[in-house]
């Protein structure tokens, strides 16, 4: 591994103050999981003045974190949990390892106390339908078997950590509850702006990668049923990567006759995707299954009227501020989208409760929460 050049924290122990290594290697992945492990290490560098950090990065991603930067060079995953990540803790001693992705090392130096981030219980609920990635076949082992060898499980949601609980038969007091939500989410937060890059207002926006997950074959068919009983109805935009469903849902477009009125944008810049927000008329969360949901929590902070999904894990920040239905049953999901559209008591409802409830939800510490489940005293 390379080392940064001129660490601030002591590679001795002669510091009474505890070690943390930090495990961020996940820093530049495009999804959730990229912002996630961002957004901590973030609020882990803002506990500088209680710990010692060694924070373990990707190449090219560079932000000014105090301690120890690691940065190691490395074939394969595998090579660096089963080696590479062993050899580092051996070598620093840290008090605490927290893996923000699949790298708990299968061979563990005794001495630390380890926690592990799981976004989401996804490849291991029998009950989702949506297991054809490639990734999934490890995810399950991994999810199975080495995730519960983690002294403590840190998720998003009183959901995920009830879904552990059962699946992985993992001790609920070992779990603990941290939501992903950072100040920087909140700069620049405005209304209603202009740009070339968007489409003609108004229109229906939905967000995320292009994979089964998302649902996004359930909503076209919504969308479907909608415009055949009504006219004028706005197109529909899928913001996102052209993931593994992508061929799919391109090719039910196609067979739908919807070509003109869904538009595939893939990836678009993260300033031109809060103008998209901004500017819809109605977000659709129409996933079946979230560990938190980033895309409907940045909707509802734009204060775009929104719809998801009930009974997932986004009700916890959405109930109340957002349109829930049976996003399974393309029939109750056409009539919410038919509501969102066209009912301007319920829009109003809604951005009324937005703007009254959502600053509450904005005040989360995170830092506060990240010390707390490190044993670290309050700053």
């Amino acid at each position: 591994m390379k080392t940064n050049p001129e660490p601030t924290a002591s590679e001795d122990r002669g510091s009474s103050r505890p070690r943390i290594m930090v495990e961020a290697l996940a820093a530049k992945n495009d999804s959730g999981l990229g912002k996630h492990v961002r957004m901590f290490v973030e609020a882990l560098a803002a506990s500088a003045d209680a710990a010692d950090f060694i924070f373990i990065l990707p190449p090219g991603y560079a932000p000014s974190l105090p301690g120890i930067t690691l940065r190691p060079r490395f074939f394969s995953w595998k090579l660096f949990t089963w080696l590479q990540f062993p050899l580092a803790i051996t070598r620093f001693k840290p008090d605490q390892v927290f893996c923000l992705g699949q790298s708990l090392p299968p061979f563990r130096p005794r001495r630390p106390r380890y926690l592990q981030l799981i976004p989401d219980m996804g490849p291991l609920e029998p009950s989702l339908q949506f297991r054809a990635s490639l990734h999934n076949p490890y995810n399950r082992r991994w999810l199975a078997h080495r995730a519960p060898q983690a002294d403590v499980l840190v998720t998003s949601t009183r959901f995920t950590a009830s879904r552990i609980e059962s699946l992985l038969r993992y001790p609920r007091n070992s779990i603990r509850v941290i939501r992903p939500i950072h100040p920087h989410h909140f700069n620049g937060v405005a209304k209603k702006v202009g740009g070339s890059n968007l489409p003609d207002a108004p229109y229906f926006l939905a967000v995320g990668n292009l994979e089964p997950r998302k649902n996004f074959g359930g909503l076209i068919s919504a969308y479907a049923l909608l415009r055949s009983r009504k006219k004028g109805v706005p197109p529909l935009y899928l913001v996102g990567n052209k993931a593994w469903g992508h061929a799919e849902i391109a090719a039910k477009i196609a067979d739908l006759g919807l070509t003109g009125s869904v538009f595939l944008t893939g990836h678009v810049s993260e300033s031109n995707l809060k103008n998209y927000y901004r500017n819809c008329r109605v977000f659709i969360s129409s996933s079946l299954y979230e560990g938190w949901g980033y895309p409907l929590f940045e909707a509802l902070l734009h204060g775009a009227p929104s719809l998801y999904h009930a009974g997932s894990a986004q009700e916890e920040f959405a109930q109340g501020l957002a349109l829930g239905v049976d996003c399974g049953d393309p029939e109750a999901l056409s009539t919410g989208l038919e509501t969102l559209w066209r009912s301007e008591d319920v829009r109003a409802k809604l951005e009324k409760a937005m703007a009254e409830r959502f600053p509450r939800i904005a005040r989360y510490d995170l830092a506060s929460a990240l010390r707390n489940c490190l044993g670290l005293p309050k700053s």
